[in-house]
């Protein structure tokens, strides 16, 4: 139930190829009925992790068991968003997603397959979709007013809930292009012809800032955003992230590769401040009108 010809599609090594190869020998065929009973709403992602219990063995990692569950699932995602009449070009960058979440897997725990199966009940039931650089979930803003420049997003408004997929660099220009795409793609949903954009990522923490001074790049996805919220967290749960590996409050053994985990190890050191920031862009198809 591979969609066709995907793995070359989404840039899978030959490494990867050769393990999905491996796994899917192993085991043949015998997730088809949980696909399919998945797929078509009678299994809910609940009893699904309780059903993929029993494809683990001492060969099988739960992990890349959950993997090789997701890729069985992407032909029949194909021909949905085929009758959808979504370009093929937006079905192949969603799915890249998965590469990216096969190499983290690969730096941290040294596995062939996934963590963060729960984040593809979201692709699979078509609420995610990749549109350049980025990632965007539709939703509804719930809640009190915010308030940003002289636009109120209000209580029902349409807004799209952006996310940051590890496929390389966050290149200003692509985001602003991406921005752009996403304003096409939803076309007609949000009002007044100013699309929101709300993001919550570790990011856009404010006390993170001087730290990504040593990236352009990063800075300045976090300067088109008006942060309005922040929240904390009981350690640098992101550290993963930076340096391919947990952070247990032991500076000595991270990789000091990249500018930038230098500059998160010299973070470490001062500070136990841990978080992430929220904030929005509003876009009107050409200009960010927050952006400072």
């Amino acid at each position: 139930m591979l969609a066709k010809n995907l793995l070359e599609k989404i840039g899978f090594t030959e490494e990867m190829k050769n393990e999905y190869k491996r796994y899917k020998t192993l085991l043949q065929d015998r997730m088809c009925d949980c696909v399919l009973r998945y797929m078509s709403g009678e299994l809910q992602y609940n009893e699904l992790v309780e059903e993929l219990k029993a494809f683990e063995t001492e060969e099988i990692h739960q992990h890349t068991v959950h993997l090789m569950f997701i890729l069985e699932c992407t032909g029949i995602l194909e021909k949905r968003y085929e009758e959808d009449g979504i370009p093929s070009e937006v079905f192949v960058q969603t799915m890249k997603d998965i590469t990216c979440k096969v190499q983290e897997c690969f730096d941290v725990k040294g596995i062939f397959g996934t963590f963060v199966l729960r984040w593809y009940d979201l692709f699979f039931r078509m609420k995610v979709f990749a549109l350049g650089r980025l990632q965007y979930e539709p939703k509804i803003h719930s809640g009190d007013d915010i308030v940003l420049k002289d636009y109120v997003i209000r209580d029902g408004d349409f807004i799209l809930n952006c996310h940051i997929p590890g496929t390389g660099p966050l290149r200003h220009s692509d985001c602003v292009e991406s921005y752009r795409m996403a304003y096409e793609f939803f076309k007609g949903k949000f009002r007044d012809g100013i699309l929101p954009i709300y993001c919550s990522s570790w990011l856009l923490f404010p006390p993170y800032q001087k730290a990504f001074e040593v990236s352009a790049n990063i800075t300045d996805f976090a300067k088109d955003f008006e942060i309005f919220n922040r929240s904390t967290q009981g350690g640098f749960w992101d550290a993963w992230r930076v340096f391919g590996m947990d952070y247990k409050n032991d500076t000595s053994v991270l990789p000091t590769k990249t500018s930038l985990q230098r500059a998160f190890v010299e973070y470490l050191k001062e500070n136990s401040d841990y978080g992430e920031g929220k904030g929005f862009i509003l876009f009107d198809g050409k200009n960010i009108l927050t952006s400072r």
